[in-house]
């Protein structure tokens, strides 16, 4: 648009984006780094855009998205990583992008009881084994042994399970397990269980306290 105050005379008044005495220089909008966290392009004269690096938005990518406010890992720990992006560090026992994912620790079958009658039960960063009749210790991999007494002393009296429980106390035992009277095995003083290897001899009935029957 041109204007003047006289005959022969006039002034150019410029659009925005333009300048010069006849409006015909560009301004660069993108001169001045207006885009604090990305990179600016020019647009049509007058105007510019800015294209923010990730984590950032608004007009001149001023704003910073603060992702971990929103808390989004479920099992972890959040942080951000050099490109603004968050990152979940996740609890020892979980995964995925989110620590949303239980590690299955029973997956590899770690209860290796040999007739496979044993139970893994998963827990946060661990598992247990729920053993079989026939088996025992963590994994479920040692083999049960468990037997009943009984002794001359008591003339057709079998031990109760909970007094022989006191009296192993004072054996030295190899491989122990629950009692069970479906798995007992009566056994006489100096008698050897070769698959335990366990010795019973009489003086670890007379070193136990064992109440009358």
């Amino acid at each position: 648009m041109s204007t003047g105050p006289g005959i022969n005379a006039y002034k150019c008044i410029c659009v925005p984006g333009t300048t010069g005495t006849y409006c015909n220089t560009n301004i660069d909008e993108c001169q001045s780094n207006p885009c604090v966290f990305g990179n600016c392009t020019e647009g049509p004269p007058g105007s510019y855009e800015c294209t923010c690096i990730p984590g950032y938005y608004g007009p001149n990518c001023e704003n910073e998205i603060v992702q971990c406010q929103s808390d989004p890992c479920m099992y972890g720990n959040c942080t951000k990583d050099i490109a603004g992006f968050f990152v979940c560090k996740c609890n020892p026992g979980y995964t995925g992008q989110s620590c949303e994912i239980d590690i299955d620790e029973c997956a590899s079958d770690p209860c290796t009881a040999v007739d496979n009658a044993a139970t893994c039960i998963d827990e946060p960063n661990g598992f247990s084994c729920t053993c079989s009749a026939d088996w025992t210790d963590t994994l479920c991999d040692l083999e049960a042994v468990v037997w009943n007494v009984i002794s001359s002393f008591w003339t057709n009296n079998t031990i109760p399970r909970d007094w022989l429980e006191a009296l192993l106390a004072n054996a030295t035992i190899s491989n122990a397990a629950w009692l069970e009277t479906a798995w007992l095995e009566a056994f006489s003083a100096n008698m050897t269980i070769p698959n335990a290897n366990i010795s019973a001899t009489e003086s670890i009935i007379a070193n136990t306290t064992i109440p009358n029957a």
